[in-house]
């Protein structure tokens, strides 16, 4: 709710709404490039925040718990 009720049409509106992005020439052809955008950048803040898994990168670590498919 948060980043599509309050982030995403700011971002959205530097490229379709007149904002500085379509000011200084960006042209968006297909229209997906502010909703990739968005979305990347959450995914690598979110993964930058969560950090990696524990215990992935010990030196014993037994990869048969970490590589096991449910």
């Amino acid at each position: 709710m948060l980043m599509t009720g309050l982030i995403f049409p700011f971002a959205s509106n530097w490229i379709w709404g007149g904002g500085w992005l379509s000011n200084i020439g960006f042209i968006d052809y297909a229209g997906s490039a502010g909703v990739h955008l968005l979305g990347g950048s959450a995914g690598l803040i979110g993964t930058i925040l969560l950090g990696p898994r524990y215990g992935f990168f010990k030196q014993n670590a037994d990869l048969d718990k970490f590589l096991k498919k449910t």
